[in-house]
């Protein structure tokens, strides 16, 4: 039920860290709160502090053996789809009799960014949502910027009643000065502060309204479909023109909000003002007209809301509060845009650079240290079971005396060496990166039992992979080392094999068949061994053009596939 000092019922939703961290503020002043995001830790610090959310309040929703979405907006979309149910099902019951759901993010993250996603998911519910979200700093990285543009690009094109942007650079300005153990709870005040008190405009000590605002007003403003923006400012007079002034400022320079909006866009304003008695009684009635007049002038005709309120304190000051909505965008993001694009460029540059080999020349092949042979009875023991190494086996170096057979890295057990061949290698095969229960391998198609490789040691087999990525080295084969972009195509393809809309499996497939063309060999090894996975007979094609790749892992594991699916038709 709606307490008595407000005007309308406000649930806020928060996704990801930033999005919590509003709705949590939301909370401290008496509203409903509801929290989702991807990682455990920022959950659990929103159960913490003066604006402690419950534990039934806090979501996971992120994938099993993940902590956070790490700025992946792909896979913060697919925690949003894989929980769908869960998700409607606790807003559906959470926001029951709100007059205003509220959704907040904080666009950069992989989890916050995704705000569009949530949206969409809670249209079958017919809720009266406006979105809160903010906008990365300036010296956030590219991928931050990235993220939050395709974030803005989502929301443009996705139904809301209302969307307000938060300038996070024009935010540390204004609060230079905050310590850093209280600034993010400061600038989160700034962003709920001005909503919670055009709330209870009506509905305050010491404050009697003349023209009022009231909550159907509200609620038109914040619901209009367009931009918001809002913001409050001080007068030293009551004066029309300085009124108005303070109008355009608010849009102009907002100082919390993206610079760039004109009163020409406006399409729903409302204005309040707030003086002492004084000031009023010595303000004739044409002012009021006159303000009204120009402002619908400037605006072209928009629907105009203006309220104005007697304050019984006469040292108050004078106070002009703006809520407006546009249905265009504030030109600075057309700035970040251009940033976006000069930073992600120098990232993907950076990111494509490989590790320059380096050559130790005559230092790989010094002994600089003896090792005796092991004696005495525990040490024959262990002699007998993994062989004695000599005096002249220090280093490990291949063929040394008395060095057994290595074995593979990744791939089948060896078996004993057959004269008659030449020695085959085993192809390599690539291990689920989820902290999850190991399934059974599938068996290797067969080939030819393998001769033992020569011996290498750990520093050597460590030295192959990170110069050559995984790719042969004179006769050594090796496997391609681990990489965290394993991931990633591990989340496509269970994905595709669970989905049932084919959209997303072609959209997946269009993702698995771009990084097959990358200029990475690693990546098109991950790509390749995520077709194979899920559908080799979807992917038919693009494996025929792997089968054919420069690097003798990705063919390797192409032709494989190949052969195993001709065998089975």
């Amino acid at each position: 039920m709606k307490p008595a000092d407000r005007s309308l019922e406000i649930v806020a939703i928060g996704l990801g860290q930033a999005g919590g961290n509003i709705a949590a503020e939301f909370q401290r002043r008496g509203y409903r709160a509801l929290a989702f995001n991807t990682a455990q830790t920022d959950l659990s610090s929103l159960g913490e502090g003066r604006i402690a959310l419950p534990a039934s309040q806090r979501i996971y929703i992120g994938l099993e053996g993940f902590d956070g979405a790490g700025s992946d907006i792909t896979y913060g979309r697919e925690c949003i789809a894989a929980h769908a149910d869960t998700i409607r099902a606790a807003v559906e019951q959470h926001v029951r009799g709100a007059d205003v759901v509220v959704l907040t993010a904080g666009l950069g993250g992989g989890t916050g960014s995704c705000i569009a996603d949530l949206n969409s998911l809670l249209e079958g519910l017919s809720l009266p949502l406006v979105i809160l979200t903010s906008l990365p700093h300036s010296y956030e990285s590219g991928i931050a910027k990235v993220n939050a543009l395709r974030g803005v690009s989502d929301l443009a094109q996705t139904p809301s009643y209302g969307w307000a942007l938060f300038d996070n650079a024009r935010l540390a300005r204004r609060y230079h000065d905050a310590s850093i153990d209280t600034y993010f709870e400061t600038i989160n005040r700034e962003i709920v502060d001005p909503l919670d008190v055009f709330n209870r405009l009506n509905d305050r000590e010491g404050a009697h309204a003349i023209r009022s605002l009231d909550g159907e007003d509200f609620r038109t403003l914040l619901l209009s479909g367009g931009v918001i923006s809002y913001a409050a400012s001080r007068l030293a007079r009551l004066d029309a023109n300085d009124v108005l002034e303070s109008v355009r400022a608010a849009l102009t320079e907002n100082p919390m909000m993206p610079a760039g909006s004109s009163l020409s866009d406006v399409s729903y304003l409302g204005v309040v003002i707030e003086a002492p008695g004084r000031a009023l009684a010595e303000s004739p009635f044409s002012l009021y007209e006159e303000m009204a007049q120009q402002l619908k002038h400037e605006t072209g005709g928009a629907a105009i809301y203006l309220g104005l309120y007697r304050l019984d304190a006469e040292d108050a000051p004078i106070t002009v509060r703006l809520l407006c909505s546009s249905h265009s965008l504030p030109s600075s993001i057309g700035r970040m845009l251009e940033e976006a694009e000069r930073e992600a460029g120098t990232i993907h540059e950076k990111v494509q650079q490989s590790v320059q080999k380096l050559d130790l020349g005559g230092l790989e092949k010094l002994r600089l240290v003896r090792r005796p042979v092991p004696r005495g009875p525990r040490a024959a023991k262990r002699g007998a079971s993994r062989g004695v190494r000599g005096e002249d086996d220090s280093l490990d170096q291949p063929g040394s005396r008395g060095s057994a057979p290595a074995e593979p890295i990744v791939g089948p057990p060896r078996q004993a060496p057959t004269p008659a061949r030449p020695p085959v290698a085993a192809a390599p095969e690539v291990a689920p990166v989820r902290s999850e229960p190991r399934k059974a391998p599938t068996p290797p198609v067969a080939t030819a039992p393998p001769a033992p490789a020569p011996r290498t040691s750990k520093v050597e087999e460590l030295r192959r992979m990170v110069v050559t990525g995984g790719a042969r080295e004179s006769s050594v084969e090796t496997a391609p080392p681990v990489d965290p972009s394993r991931g990633r195509y591990e989340r496509l393809a269970n994905a595709f094999r669970d989905t049932k809309s084919e959209d997303k499996r072609l959209y997946i497939a269009r993702e698995l068949v771009a990084a097959q063309r990358s200029g990475e060999a690693l990546e098109r090894f991950y790509a390749v061994h995520a077709m194979v996975r899920v559908d080799p007979g979807y992917f038919r094609e693009a494996l025929q053009n792997a089968a054919k790749d420069a690097d003798p892992h990705v063919a390797d594991l192409a032709r494989r596939a190949l052969e195993k699916l001709a065998g089975s038709h």
